[in-house]
């Protein structure tokens, strides 16, 4: 039965089943057919024809589900204590877009293995089964056998970033090393039966890497491909050529969302609901690590603005209102859309409030020893060979300050002759 049949009979079996769920906390066994799964094929391509096309998601009864939520509950509170900070899915109060800014200072491999799809258990043991892994890689540094990426050298060293199968390994090139990690990943493999896809791997070597020592790395590690894909978590790795080119993805899937709506007819209404709540979230995510080139704005603005007014595609009518008198709140006279240059601003002015208010995150002590490292995070400069992602936060820092209050607090880091304790007022017209 599914879980409307629960809801709607919960006055019936809502007692057999609280019983049954609380027999399994005392008891500890967990009835064999609670766990039988139905599993549905989703396919991945729009006609699939191996079983790597499909993507199988697993049905779970619902009495498994619940008591699934409940250990779930449980284990919640308690994994950001025992999961490591290389590892930031499905633990609260980490951020994806972590791993994004420090794998735009490294490069990127990229194998997939997952559990169970469905299962509202499966994220917390996906961590707690990695970071047998990371605890393992962990190990291995501390003997010397293989050394991470720091700058400077008293910097944090960052060899691995986890978020779920996405896994990032930043190495030395050395064969010993190299050696190394790839034991401790068949140990891993017979430990978890999660295994390595070779073919979905790549590997990204510096400038200064010999040819011979490319050879070797790739002999040793079974891993051919080089260079890998371009991007890390859904964005670019690094920004070597244009920006405008590299994130013109965002309007392309943007403008294809349009082109698939102009075909319902819709009302005034039902566009003004869509671009809030559909258009507007597609840049967000690119918008909150990076900041977008003032043409990838103008391109996003335009093509939203031509989907309020045009009644179909490729038919362009007069635009009676400026984008900027629309983006004012009704109150104002607007329709409350979001520019999105200040919004991009706004989601970066984020990403430094993070930096200044969690200094002990693996990210804020990354960027620290990078940028500022006998300094604060509002003080920093750009520095000589910043990182995109440092450009971008600076810019959100620009809007930060503005609206920053201190508490006085003990007073240690008040400077009575150089803080400002009063705001200026506004100036008076007369």
């Amino acid at each position: 039965m599914n879980g409307l049949f629960f809801q709607e009979y919960w006055d019936i079996v809502g007692k057999d089943v609280t019983k049954e769920v609380c027999e399994f906390f005392r008891s500890g066994n967990l009835p064999m057919e609670w766990n039988f799964t139905q599993i549905c094929l989703i396919p991945k391509i729009a006609q699939p024809t191996k079983m790597v096309d499909l993507r199988p998601i697993s049905l779970c009864s619902v009495l498994y589900k619940i008591v699934a939520k409940v250990l779930v509950a449980r284990l919640k509170p308690l994994l950001e204590y025992i999961v490591s900070p290389t590892q930031s899915a499905f633990v609260p109060e980490r951020l994806i877009s972590d791993n994004i800014i420090i794998a735009h200072e490294m490069g990127k491999i990229k194998p997939s293995r997952g559990l169970r799809r469905g299962d509202p258990l499966s994220p917390f043991l996906f961590d707690i089964c990695t970071e047998g892994l990371s605890h393992k890689l962990n190990e291995a540094e501390r003997r010397g056998e293989i050394t991470g990426i720091k700058f400077p050298e008293e910097g944090p060293a960052v060899h691995h970033l986890f978020f779920d199968d996405d896994s990032l390994l930043l190495l030395r090139a050395n064969e010993e090393k190299v050696a190394t990690v790839c034991k401790i990943l068949k140990e891993y493999e017979k430990a978890s039966g999660q295994m390595i896809s070779l073919h979905k791997s790549a590997i990204t070597f510096g400038k200064k890497v010999s040819t011979g020592m490319r050879l070797k790395v790739k002999e040793i590690s079974g891993i051919i491909n080089e260079g890998g894909t371009g991007k890390y978590l859904g964005l670019p790795e690094c920004f070597s050529g244009s920006k405008v080119e590299m994130l013109q993805y965002i309007h392309e899937k943007m403008t294809s969302r349009f082109q698939g709506w102009y075909g319902c007819f819709l009302s005034t209404g039902g566009k003004e609901v869509l671009l809030k709540s559909v258009a507007m979230a597609i840049p967000v995510f690119a918008m909150s690590v990076f900041k977008l080139p003032k043409t990838t704005c103008k391109n996003l603005t335009s093509a939203m603005a031509n989907f309020w007014w045009n009644a179909q595609e490729g038919k362009n009518k007069m635009h009676w209102v400026s984008w900027d008198r629309m983006c004012l709140d009704k109150k104002d006279g607007g329709l409350g859309f979001k520019n999105i240059e200040k919004f991009n601003q706004a989601l970066l002015a984020k990403q430094g409030w993070r930096l200044l208010m969690e200094p002990d995150s693996l990210c804020a002590r990354v960027m620290q020893s990078i940028y500022y490292p006998n300094g604060v995070f509002l003080d920093a400069t750009l520095g000589a060979r910043p990182s995109y992602a440092w450009r971008s936060i600076l810019w959100g820092r620009e809007l930060l300050v503005k609206g920053l209050r201190r508490n006085v607090g003990t007073g240690e880091t008040i400077n009575v002759w150089m803080d400002k304790w009063l705001f200026a007022a506004e100036p008076m017209l007369r």
